[in-house]
């Protein structure tokens, strides 16, 4: 700020002269009040450079956060996915090993889908399922056929058209890959 000089005159002045060490206080009080005003727009400037450089940082940091979250559920609902997948085949191994799953349907479901209708056609099981499917009735052109290379609860049906399969296995495979892709 600058410094007022006042001056009492006991009569009307008649010259006036300013001493050189009263300009230098002078000099030296409009210097003073320019580096504080230097120094205010300074401080000024560093707090709002210093606020918009931690909103910069606070917003790289909400997207980086942000990225990660989606990452983060990408990851837990594909694991989530294996999961079930391998629990229901387990789930899947310890009915077939208990003999409680229904053979006639899979086998009435294998036969609807190869689309022989009344053609012939030869179902591959293996011996335990042979062994259950005997007092069952199908069309006459329905051969059943043991099979030891099969597992139990797959049904393989041959057809002048091709070959039917149904593997747990795969179709735990087809679900898990289905999964994935309703994700994606």
């Amino acid at each position: 700020m600058a410094a007022s000089l006042r001056v009492r005159a006991s009569a009307a002045p008649v010259g006036a002269r300013l001493s050189t060490r009263a300009l230098f206080e002078l000099d030296v009080e409009l210097d003073r009040a320019r580096l504080d005003a230097a120094y205010e727009r300074g401080r000024s400037d560093a707090v709002r450079e210093a606020e918009l450089g931690a909103a910069r940082a606070l917003d790289d940091q909400a997207a980086e956060l942000q990225a990660s979250t989606e990452r983060a559920v990408e990851e837990i609902s594909r694991d989530a996915v294996l999961l079930a997948v391998e629990i229901a085949g387990q789930l899947l191994k310890v009915r077939i090993a208990a003999g409680e799953y229904d053979l006639e349907r899979i086998v009435r479901s294998a036969l609807d889908d190869s689309g022989v209708g009344r053609s012939s056609c030869t179902v591959h099981l293996h011996p335990d399922d042979f062994a259950r499917m005997q007092e069952v009735d199908f069309r006459s052109s329905t051969e059943l056929e043991s099979d030891s290379e099969m597992k139990r609860g797959e049904v393989h049906v041959s057809t002048p058209r091709g070959l039917l399969v149904r593997d747990l296995d795969a179709a735990l495979e087809t679900v898990r890959e289905q999964l994935l892709e309703d994700l994606a």
